[in-house]
């Protein structure tokens, strides 16, 4: 196990919010390292851009700016996990819209490789209330 040390907690965020992402510019949503941390483990999101689909969902018409994701661990796991091991050698997909504002994206697709076969989730909608 790799414990977490407190100096890896700054500047991190919840996985929930982590994925909403603020950006002026669409092309740079997948241009960074995502910090996140879930009250036991401590990893980051490596997106890097992979293009961009058109999406239709109720709630928004329009491009989705597509992400390759790596998972890089921090700590808080466990280093023998083989289910950590398998998704560090994965590239997961995640496709993120804006929603409400033309500048905060949320994942409305997500392209998950596991031992059996990808997961995949579609958001059917996106809202604000």
């Amino acid at each position: 196990y790799i414990p977490v040390q407190r100096s890896q907690l700054a500047s991190v965020v919840d996985p929930l919010s982590g994925l909403m992402i603020r950006s002026g510019d669409a092309a740079s949503v997948c241009r960074r390292t995502l910090p996140l941390y879930d009250g036991w483990s401590r990893l980051d999101l490596r997106l890097s851009s992979a293009g961009s689909q058109r999406v239709s969902l109720t709630g928004y018409k329009g491009n989705a700016q597509v992400c390759n994701v790596r998972i890089a661990p921090v700590s808080g796991y466990d280093r023998n996990s083989n289910g950590l091991k398998f998704l560090q050698g994965q590239t997961i997909e995640l496709w993120f819209a804006p929603i409400a504002r033309p500048d905060v994206y949320v994942p409305v697709y997500a392209r998950i490789p596991t031992t059996i076969g990808p997961l995949t989730l579609r958001a059917p909608s996106v809202t604000v209330k």
